[in-house]
């Protein structure tokens, strides 16, 4: 079973399961997975909802994608629904359970996002049939990076956060789906991962690579990351769309090496 099946990593995960011959149960508020199949069976469910009657259905193993990004309100129901569903799964004869962090999620979190990340490993860290993963900024069509290619493909200007030099850990996401689909077949007992390229980048260095792929001619803009927090966080009070939230950066700037209080965690 996949919770968030319709979400940047949960779609292409849901699609690989079943192209391996795997029988997925996706769980989807937005119902935006593929179509039903023999392999995939989709249910309406979201994180603020009663956990579905799940025993019928023999779920052996649980992937925990779903996350409410709707402000403090959202957060809560993360926390709230996840750890619910976590029990309703265990109740229900799931013997393997896997929730997906991030690297962005310590005790010196300050963005939304991790700090909710954060609180949900808190609660489910001695359970012991929970693996935690905690991949680096992932690469693809779609989550933050995919805003920023977006973003690229558009606009010739891109502002980055203190010109982008600060390092960070990526994965590209069909590596990170790889990897998931290891550890959900390993009979290891190991319950802690960190998924991430050996080589840290710099947010720089990445815009440049992407306007380089997509034979676009770019000029970044160096902006001090406060000022560029305190702008974004301005515009979000006027509710003005954004492709990158000041979330999205506070959560940037702890993943970076020098904020990261972990220094250097060993990538698997």
């Amino acid at each position: 079973m996949v919770s968030g099946s319709s979400g940047f990593i949960g779609s292409r995960l849901v699609a690989e399961l079943a192209g391996r011959g795997h029988k997925v149960l996706a769980l989807s508020r937005s119902m935006g997975v593929a179509s039903p199949s023999d392999q995939i069976q989709i249910l309406n469910w979201s994180l603020d909802q009663i956990p579905p009657e799940l025993a019928p259905l023999a779920v052996d193993c649980v992937i925990h994608l779903a996350h409410d990004f709707n402000g403090e309100d959202g957060a809560r129901v993360s926390v709230r629904g996840t750890l619910n569903l976590i029990e309703a799964c265990r109740i229900a004869g799931a013997t393997r359970q896997i929730f997906l962090s991030s690297l962005s999620a310590h005790e010196a979190a300050t963005s939304r996002y991790g700090c909710t990340k954060y609180q949900i490993e808190q609660q489910v860290r001695t359970m012991e049939d929970v693996v935690i993963i905690r991949p680096g900024l992932v690469l693809g069509n779609g989550g933050l990076y995919g805003r920023i290619k977006a973003w690229i493909k558009k606009i010739p200007l891109v502002p980055l956060p203190d010109g982008g030099h600060g390092s960070i850990y990526v994965i590209e996401l069909q590596e990170l789906i790889q990897k998931i689909l290891l550890i959900v077949q390993t009979k290891e007992t190991e319950r802690f991962y960190n998924l991430f390229e050996h080589e840290a980048k710099t947010l720089r260095e990445i815009v440049l690579k992407e306007a380089s792929a997509s034979r676009r001619m770019i000029f970044i803009i160096n902006i001090p990351t406060r000022f560029l927090l305190r702008a974004l966080s301005a515009l979000e009070f006027f509710k003005i769309p954004l492709p990158v939230t000041s979330d999205n950066l506070q959560g940037f700037i702890s993943n970076q090496i020098s904020s990261t209080p972990f220094h250097e965690p060993s990538p698997w």
